[in-house]
């Protein structure tokens, strides 16, 4: 297959297709074009990044591809989870920035919400700085995708995990800077930082042990996290957003 034709297909979204090879296999694939123009297939279970696709592989294994999947109805799923992230920043007081332009948001028509966020993309979107209040995309992407909102990871045995989720709340509520870390499969931290102004903001990240890099989640509540990026640095891996 050329490039091309896998780019016009995928746009800049991840998509689930049947690939079709030369030797009459047919397989189902997560794939997406990444940031810096490779052609990358997800990981398993994780939507925002992936290995590159080895040219010679598309080019001469792939003899077609197809989009399958169930039909979603994306403006309605983008307007329920802005809804929720609307009032649990309404609530928590967390990122005031975004609550407004989530606001912004939800004064679309479907129509425009699908015209320029389902079908344009939420960075091509950007990118063509249509909206003046439209700034974290990345946020808006999440909003699409089949998992929204992130739990915090505790350990099943960790008796901590009450406690630290009442002191996040607590310092939300009180205003306070708080922060939190322990390790599990990652390296975990909670933060929570008030500004001059008492405007507030959350953070909740995983590290690779020892790294100091990983998956980065903003706090919409103290429960409640959406991803926002990957910092990671192995060889090969590639990055939808």
């Amino acid at each position: 297959m050329k490039f091309d034709d896998i780019k016009s297909l995928l746009g800049d979204r991840v998509v689930r297709v049947r690939v079709t090879c030369s030797n009459g296999n047919k397989y189902i694939k997560r794939l997406f074009i990444a940031r810096d123009g490779f052609v990358c297939e997800c990981l398993k279970f994780n939507r925002s990044q992936g290995y590159i696709v080895p040219y010679d592989v598309y080019t001469n294994e792939w003899v077609s591809m197809v989009k399958v999947g169930v039909n979603v109805d994306k403006v309605n799923r983008m307007k329920k989870r802005a809804t929720d992230a609307y009032k649990m920043l309404s609530e928590s007081g967390l990122w005031p920035d975004i609550k407004r332009e989530i606001e912004e948001f939800l004064k679309l028509s479907d129509e425009d919400i699908k015209k320029d966020f389902v079908e344009m993309g939420v960075y091509a979107l950007y990118q063509a700085k249509k909206y003046d209040w439209y700034a974290t995309y990345q946020i808006f992407g999440e909003f699409l995708k089949d998992k929204c909102w992130k739990s915090i990871s505790f350990d099943k045995w960790d008796t901590s995990k009450q406690l630290v989720l009442t002191n996040v709340q607590n310092a939300i509520f009180l205003k306070r800077d708080f922060s939190h870390y322990w390790r599990n499969k990652y390296d975990n931290s909670l933060e929570i930082k008030f500004n001059e102004d008492g405007i507030g903001r959350g953070w909740y990240s995983e590290e690779f042990k020892g790294c100091g890099n990983g998956h980065y989640y903003l706090l919409f509540d103290y429960k409640h996290a959406i991803f926002y990026e990957d910092d990671l640095t192995k060889k090969d891996f590639c990055y939808h957003f």
